[in-house]
């Protein structure tokens, strides 16, 4: 495993220190950006399964990457 590497638990705590707000679905959270956060594109929500081994660890970082650029996901990845 790398660095970069994360659970469920782990990216939950970075994006609530980042202060996207959760919303819960079925087998899904939602992660909704802070209003704070200028978001340069997307829908201004991820959605990240409620399993504790994500497979999706890359698709969230691009995610993060295009809704607030490079710094964001640098942010996000301190967190972890």
């Amino acid at each position: 495993m790398g660095a970069n590497d994360f659970n469920y638990t782990k990216c939950t705590r970075a994006f609530k220190k980042l202060g996207f707000f959760i919303e819960h679905c079925r087998k899904h959270d939602k992660f909704i950006a802070p209003n704070s956060l200028k978001i340069l594109a997307g829908p201004g929500f991820i959605m990240v399964p409620r399993h504790s081994k994500l497979h999706c660890q890359n698709a969230i970082k691009k995610e993060l990457k295009v809704m607030g650029g490079e710094r964001l996901l640098e942010n996000f990845l301190k967190y972890i």
